[in-house]
């Protein structure tokens, strides 16, 4: 993604050649290998003629506000019905110790079921030695300073896996305005270093695009793992806005 910043004038010397090898090699060193094929292709009548084409990037850093945890029951028993049927009863046990910890119903989806068999490869052939079964909801948390009494309710009440944690800003309008007017900060200050160094001056800007993201920290814990989350929970890294223009 880049910035195009269109000039006054070229540099009188080689003319419009020299402007388009100017784009081409200024995408190329400041835009990166996404945009490499612009540089290959800067003597043609794909560059715009007169700009300088350069990228910036907003970065804000800010505390997550919500974690979305994935809570699994996985039950292995030697028939298919009764191995679901234990699952279901479990789960509706570590929904209930959820709720009561004070999880609103709207925020405890189910995201998967399953039932396979498990196979006994030792045998040729291989045979079916039992049935597991598969339940997991996902929840979101907003009190993080309780996640991890949370987790512990949440294993304690029969769940055999937290299968993932991250955290995130629920709404992250505020943020990403703050990084997109640092991004275009950025850009231009670049956009009016080279223009000075080639001795032109820029008029205005030809056009902008825009890569919006941000960088959530998932983290991964089995059933061995919970026992310890605990407030090893709480240290959450701070989640980083980024808008790249």
């Amino acid at each position: 993604m880049s910035t195009l910043f269109r000039t006054d004038r070229a540099r009188s010397w080689n003319g419009r050649l020299l402007t388009g090898a100017l784009a081409g090699v200024l995408v190329a060193t400041l835009a990166g290998p996404a945009v490499l094929p612009v540089a290959a292709q800067s003597t043609t009548a794909t560059v715009h003629e007169h700009t300088i084409s350069v990228d910036g990037t907003g970065r804000v850093k800010i505390a997550p506000d919500v974690a979305d945890v994935s809570i699994g029951v996985r039950i292995v028993r030697d028939r298919a019905d009764a191995a679901s049927q234990e699952a279901a009863t479990e789960m509706a046990k570590v929904v209930a110790a959820l709720e009561a910890a004070g999880v609103a119903v709207e925020d405890i989806q189910t995201t998967n079921l399953s039932l396979n068999p498990v196979w006994n490869y030792d045998r040729n052939p291989a045979t079916i030695t039992g049935y597991e079964a598969a339940n997991i909801v996902s929840i979101v948390v907003r009190d993080l300073d309780g996640l991890g009494a949370l987790i512990d309710a949440a294993v304690e009440a029969g769940a055999t896996s937290i299968d993932s944690v991250s955290f995130r800003l629920e709404d992250t309008t505020a943020v990403m305005a703050t990084a997109r007017e640092a991004a275009v900060v950025a850009a231009r200050a670049k956009a009016d270093t080279l223009a000075a160094a080639a001795g032109v001056t820029i008029t205005h800007v030809a056009s902008i695009s825009e890569a919006s993201y941000n960088q959530p920290t998932p983290i991964y814990y089995g059933r061995e793992m919970a026992a310890v989350a605990g407030d090893a929970m709480m240290a959450e890294t701070p989640k980083i806005g980024r808008a790249h223009v």
